[in-house]
């Protein structure tokens, strides 16, 4: 089983990497590889938290009151995004 990405710290965005906010989802181009990525509402919102500087677990609280959901359930939601985003270099932790 992987290991999972820590909650507690800052992620920042890869320098090759553009991206847009159209409606309720995000699109991301990886300018390297050419790659587009579409994020969902809630995967949006996370990119966005994240690109404030918020750790994951503060996007875990911010997505809870944005959609009246359980913590654990938004948490483990949060760790798959955050495991998919780091295994594109969509993202990196800040202190890389």
């Amino acid at each position: 089983m992987a290991k999972k990405p820590p909650l507690d710290q800052a992620y920042r965005f890869s320098p090759d990497i553009a991206w847009r906010r159209i409606g309720d989802e995000s699109v991301v181009l990886d300018l390297k590889s050419s790659d587009y990525y579409s994020l969902n509402e809630t995967a949006a919102l996370l990119w966005e938290a994240l690109g404030e500087g918020l750790t994951p677990e503060k996007a875990v609280e911010r997505l809870c009151e944005e959609f009246d959901a359980e913590p654990d359930a938004v948490r483990k939601d949060v760790e798959a995004a955050l495991a998919e985003l780091l295994s594109e270099r969509l993202i990196l932790r800040s202190d890389a």
